[in-house]
């Protein structure tokens, strides 16, 4: 909602709720024959988020966010696929809770540049009780906060730098090592667009990821001592509009390097599955696209991505494909309406099975489809995953055949 010519605020509300969810069991536990069938009861989800934009005047945008986040379940684990109380040997129930405020300042103070300061805190909170660590209800909490500076200068019609640094830290109350740790995220990156919307660009930077709540405190694979994970990532960049103009429409190509380290990762270690710290794994890889409009109602991306280890890693991701490739269909069907038509092909992922022991989980296809209906202030969306009803591997689990639909309403005020 605008308030004059200088403020603006937006509004956000979610809410969710399933009240049985089944989980497919996991890989080794079905490669061992010892499967668990795991559902969930009364998940429940609500979300809101208040934002507030004020140009003070034409060179400097100020914009402020607060948000709430709250959430719970039922979770169980069961023997056989009965679900009855003969069969439940885990049964724990979880709350949750997440405050965030984040701000942001836009400076333009020169023509040619534009200085970016960014501040964000976050508290999570969580709160758990089971049948076999947590017989009474225990707490957990951890604070994360950044702050950031950002510099974009343009050399001239045709270039520009950006540089930028930033600052995070996480705050676990059984961490005094990992609270006193600033971790420093340095970027850098040129970049150049000709009049005809050809871009080029190259950019490296450092980038801190932390431990979530699950990862370190989930029940058996959840690991207190997790760092966090540090990647230097660089990136080179194309992308330009089809030539000749026959068709209206686009193409993009990227090609990266991430050198990691501490990377968070679950692992089978002596039988059970465990978030630890891989100390260094470096991958490289590209992706490249297209974007066509045949027809006025149609617009088609092609999109493919290619995931390479360096020879010094003997670390493999776990259920990330060596190549992927995705075809993503839209049709404008009437105003207001749109439908999407995805398939995408995930090449063969590893999957671990103890210490640095792996399974090859085969290739497979996946077919989806979602509906979009907007009107005013209100969209209705539906869709259904997996189309064709076909059995499919993923990370921990071999999803049996079936497929899940989706409907949902949203009102923007």
């Amino acid at each position: 909602a605008d308030l004059g010519s200088w403020h603006r605020i937006g509004f956000d509300l979610g809410l969710l709720y399933n009240p049985k969810r089944h989980m497919p069991g996991k890989i080794n536990e079905i490669v061992s024959s010892s499967p668990r069938y795991r559902r969930y009861l009364d998940l429940h989800r609500w979300h809101t988020y208040l934002s507030h934009e004020w140009t003070t005047n034409s060179d400097l945008v100020i914009t402020q966010s607060v948000g709430l986040d709250r959430s719970g379940d039922r979770y169980e684990e069961h023997n056989s696929d009965a679900y009855d109380d003969s069969s439940l040997t885990y049964e724990s129930w979880i709350h949750t809770l997440m405050t965030t405020y984040n701000a942001r300042a836009d400076w333009l103070y020169s023509p040619a540049g534009t200085l970016s300061y960014g501040l964000g805190v976050e508290h999570r909170w969580n709160k758990r009780k089971d049948n076999r660590d947590y017989p009474d209800w225990s707490e957990r909490k951890i604070f994360l906060s950044n702050t950031f500076l950002f510099n974009q200068y343009y050399l001239n019609a045709h270039w520009r730098t950006g540089m930028g640094l930033g600052l995070s830290n996480l705050w676990r109350e059984d961490s005094d090592a990992e609270n006193s740790r600033l971790n420093v995220e340095p970027s850098i990156g040129i970049y150049y667009q000709n009049q005809n919307g050809t871009d080029i660009g190259m950019s490296a930077a450092q980038n801190i990821s932390h431990p979530t709540m699950r990862q370190l405190y989930s029940l058996g694979s959840g690991n207190p001592e997790l760092r966090s994970q540090m990647a230097w990532k660089y990136e080179a960049s194309f992308r330009s509009s089809l030539p000749f103009g026959i068709v209206p429409g686009s193409y993009y190509a990227t090609a990266f390097l991430n050198d990691i380290a501490d990377l968070i990762d679950r692992v089978r270690v002596d039988g059970v599955n465990t978030y630890v710290n891989v100390n260094k794994l470096i991958t490289y890889g590209g992706e490249c696209g297209l974007r066509i409009q045949p027809l006025g109602f149609w617009q088609c991306d092609l999109d493919f991505a290619l995931l390479l280890y360096d020879k010094s890693s003997d670390y493999r991701l776990n259920n990330v494909a060596q190549n992927n490739v995705t075809l993503t269909n839209r049709f404008d069907l009437m105003p207001g309406m749109q439908l999407r038509l995805t398939s995408s092909w995930n090449d063969h992922r590893y999957s671990n099975v103890d210490r640095d022991v792996y399974i090859l989980l085969p290739s497979y296809w996946k077919h989806d489809a979602a509906i979009n209906f907007s009107r005013g202030r209100y969209t209705i969306s539906a869709g259904v995953e997996n189309l064709l009803d076909i059995d499919f591997e993923e990370e921990y689990a071999y999803p049996a055949a079936g497929f899940n639909y989706f409907i949902g309403l949203r009102a923007d005020w």
